[in-house]
């Protein structure tokens, strides 16, 4: 008599899989930390009435680089467009405590906002694929 034992399940959860999760968790928490603390920074700083235009900056031009990392996405690929997002995203965090300017801000959260548009974008297609 011959016992047979079924075939193990298909591993649901792969290491890319956790790695993806692990990735956009930091990813997303490196710039959702800073806004509780940016409205009274820029205060300091003597920009409280530019507060709207900086945080809304960094929207509008995540909003705008979508299109362009899409595209850039299916010509270079997903992970590159990944990898060049969290890069980025990851220099401008630690540009944050060394810029005193209003004028600095408006221009690290416009390349801030810019650079996330690209992560999330190729992630969102990397698992679609």
């Amino acid at each position: 008599m011959s016992v047979t034992t079924a075939p193990a399940p298909p591993r649901v959860y792969t290491a890319g899989f956790w790695l993806m999760c692990l990735s956009s968790l930091l990813f997303f928490m490196s710039f959702n930390m800073l806004l509780p603390e940016l409205p009274d920074y820029l205060t300091r700083l003597g920009g409280g009435e530019y507060k709207g235009y900086i945080i809304a900056l960094f929207t509008l031009t995540a909003g705008l680089a979508r299109p362009f990392s899409g595209k850039l996405a299916d010509t270079v690929g997903r992970i590159p467009v990944m990898v060049f997002g969290s890069l980025i995203c990851f220099i401008c965090g630690f540009f944050y405590p060394f810029t005193v300017t209003v004028a600095g801000f408006l221009g690290l959260r416009l390349l801030h906002g810019f650079s996330t548009g690209f992560k999330p974008t190729g992630t969102a297609a990397f698992i679609a694929d």
